[in-house]
């Protein structure tokens, strides 16, 4: 029951996050073809989907993340996705129809959009492995307690969550290892899968040494922040997630979007505690879509945090005083 539980939710979000990611290459293929290296990494390597925890190592949250560690493995060992076509009707207005079987997830598109974005001459596109990783780091005032006992000696919370962030980075490297081996040999760079060879290795290297360099006492969030540039340099798909989807989910979302925002405009990677940055990350806190968000979750677009909470948070997940709950609404109606 257990497992029935955790698969449902997460292949319920595996199959959003790929069709998102397909509906977004599919638009790129009936403008101008240039995104066809996509299909063909899916079907050499397969698709790369990135789960960013943002859980602490403590209490129920630590069984959290061993639900969805395990959750994943299973993913990864016993289902595939395939692409096939469907012919069009007056009537079926869906961009694609979804079927589960015991151990294949199965999107069909319309038989115009399929015969664009297939590289062979075959009926199906697939079976395309499933490639999950999993990045996490608390950041709330239970990974601080987390932390401070993680002093005295290595807990089962600290181990995991080292252990964890390890074997998805191994994972990372094995998968980019994989693609690379697939290009031809005198081939530098990709340009039709819009890949930078130089810069992936770059972000990994970065990525490595952030993991390396991680301590039991500290909130290493540039492994967050880094596992999430590289799997987007990689075309692969993203999860943000916490206990409620709606606070510090929240707090991480608008950071990303404000780094890509960064990135669009200067063409380079940027340093997170950029004011600019946390500056156009706030605006999308108070004033973007988060906050309605949380009200239709709990009846208030407050995030649930009280101000004491506040300094417990990294800096760059801090939101605006405005946007959070006094101490009083904070303890009576305690909902993260």
């Amino acid at each position: 029951l257990r497992e029935d539980v955790i698969l449902s939710q997460a292949l319920s979000i595996l199959i959003a996050c790929f069709t998102s990611e397909l509906s977004l290459h599919v638009s790129h293929f009936v403008k101008d073809n240039s995104d066809i290296g996509w299909i063909r990494q899916l079907e050499q390597v397969g698709f790369l989907i990135g789960w960013e925890s943002l859980v602490s190592s403590k209490g129920k949250e630590l069984t959290m993340l061993q639900d969805v560690k395990g959750g994943l493995e299973t993913i990864a060992a016993r289902y595939h996705i395939e692409i096939v076509s469907r012919s069009a009707s007056t009537n079926d207005t869906k961009a694609f129809h979804v079927s589960l079987s015991e151990n294949m997830i199965q999107i069909s598109v319309h038989s115009y959009l399929f015969n664009r974005i297939r590289t062979f001459d075959t009926s199906r596109i697939g079976p395309i492995p499933i490639v999950p990783v999993l990045f996490t780091q608390g950041i709330n005032e239970m990974q601080t307690l987390a932390n401070v006992a993680s002093r005295v000696s290595d807990t089962t919370g600290s181990i995991m969550q080292r252990e964890i962030n390890t074997d998805s980075l191994a994972t990372v490297k094995g998968y980019w290892k994989t693609m690379i081996s697939s290009l031809p040999p005198t081939t530098s760079s990709l340009p039709q899968a819009k890949l930078d060879i130089v810069a992936v290795n770059s972000l990994i290297l970065k990525l490595e040494d952030a993991v390396a360099k991680t301590q039991n006492h500290s909130k290493d969030v540039d492994i967050l922040v880094l596992s999430g540039d590289v799997v987007r340099a990689l075309r692969g798909g993203r999860v943000t997630f916490c206990k409620s989807g709606k606070d510090r989910t929240a707090m991480s979302v608008t950071l990303e979007q404000a780094r890509i925002v960064k990135q669009y405009e200067n063409k380079v990677s940027n340093d997170i505690y950029d004011d600019l940055i946390l500056e156009n990350a706030n605006l999308y806190r108070a004033f973007g879509a988060r906050l309605s968000v949380a009200e239709k979750n709990v009846g208030r677009p407050l995030y649930s945090f009280n101000g004491l909470q506040l300094q417990f948070l990294p800096k760059v997940y801090r939101p605006p005083q405005s946007t959070i709950q006094d101490m009083m609404l904070s303890m009576k109606a305690r909902d993260s």
